[in-house]
């Protein structure tokens, strides 16, 4: 069984980017498999809104298919928000991954807003956003904090692969 990495972030930090970037780099001798939380929400998970309950059970889900991914032999990379720390206790339990905060400010993820959830939200077409009116726990026992407002995404990602030996 391979590992999972699970990154947790706000909209924007620069997750999915990382996460590809390393899928990219490991392909040739590994067998990488990202596990998006949009690519979910647009399948699988759709239907789920944004309450706290939903999130959750977004995330439950989604913890048991990086379990099986990784049983295939994938290298799961997991790119969710996972905003609380119940939910990443809830994850730990069933996948027992390797946490990765992508920590950065509130201000340059709001600057890059790559789905322009922010700006949705500021104009009234959108609620529950995380970080703006529903919370995100900064990340007390990640295995590894990373700033992606002091750090490219190329850095972040080759870091991530030499911490963790991908």
């Amino acid at each position: 069984m391979k590992e999972i990495i699970w990154f947790s972030g706000l909209s924007g930090s620069g997750k999915s980017t990382i996460a590809n970037m390393i899928a990219d780099k490991i392909k040739h001798y590994s067998s990488p498999y990202v596990l998006d939380g949009d690519i979910l929400r647009d399948g699988i998970n759709k239907g789920l809104s944004f309450t706290n309950e939903d999130r959750k059970e977004n995330l439950r889900r989604a913890a048991h298919i990086a379990n099986i991914l990784a049983e295939l032999e994938h290298q799961v990379i997991a790119s969710f928000i996972t905003p609380m720390d119940e939910h990443r206790e809830m994850i730990k339990e069933i996948t027992n991954c390797k946490f990765v905060w992508i920590d950065t400010t509130m201000q340059e993820c709001q600057r890059r807003d790559p789905k322009g959830l922010y700006r949705k939200y500021f104009d009234g077409f959108i609620k529950n956003v995380t970080g703006v009116d529903s919370p995100y726990m900064p990340f007390e026992n990640c295995h590894l904090k990373i700033d992606t407002s002091k750090m490219s995404a190329e850095e972040a990602s080759d870091l991530i692969i030499r911490k963790f030996k991908l």
